[in-house]
């Protein structure tokens, strides 16, 4: 659907047919299956995703987890993160390591 509907603007986009070829040549990855949770810290609405990705060697399950603030204020909940990350640091349940989900899954999938 997406090759037979495609707009002619985005088939050519970098050239002829780039847009619907590039389409034939990808492959889907996962499902990849999530969970979100709302809550709410000191008064915020924070969003909480749970993604189960398959872990390195392919033999079994390792979760990460994503915490977002809905608020207006990016200096707001820049400074929440802080205290949500050194909570958690506290309780040991906090990695401070950075990943891109969409790379994980793309090498694990």
């Amino acid at each position: 659907m997406l090759i037979d509907e495609a707009p002619e603007k985005f088939n050519n986009w970098n050239g002829n047919s780039w847009g619907t070829n590039t389409l034939k040549a990808s492959r889907i990855f996962g499902p990849i299956l999530t969970q979100r949770f709302i809550g709410s810290w000191n008064g915020i609405p924070l969003y909480i995703e749970v993604w189960p990705l398959l872990n390195s060697t392919l033999t079994g399950t390792e979760y990460f987890i994503e915490a977002s603030f809905k608020t207006k204020s990016r200096n707001t909940a820049s400074a929440e993160k802080e205290k949500l990350a050194e909570f958690l640091e506290s309780k040991g349940w906090f990695l401070a390591h950075e990943s891109l989900k969409t790379q994980l899954i793309i090498q694990r999938y």
